[in-house]
């Protein structure tokens, strides 16, 4: 999702719907936002530019938070 706003992913996620969105501290690589929507609270990642290049797995990163949230040690991934 490089160069995607925060605004243009939460449009594509929950289209006309109201939402109140808050950045969050402390990512390395990733932007990340506290979305609330009528149909509830979400944590929102966006994908830091070039991060490819320092080797990160986003696929094994998605697994392995399918895995975590499968055994109720994470939550669920939403999209």
């Amino acid at each position: 999702m490089s160069g995607t706003s925060i605004d243009d992913v939460v449009a594509g996620l929950w289209p006309g719907s109201e939402a109140v969105i808050q950045p969050l501290s402390g990512g390395i690589t990733n932007s990340n936002y506290r979305v609330d929507v009528a149909e509830g609270s979400f944590a929102v990642r966006l994908v830091g530019d070039r991060t490819e290049l320092l080797g990160i797995d986003r696929q094994s990163e998605v697994d392995a938070c399918r895995l975590a949230a499968g055994l109720r040690v994470g939550p669920e991934l939403a999209h």
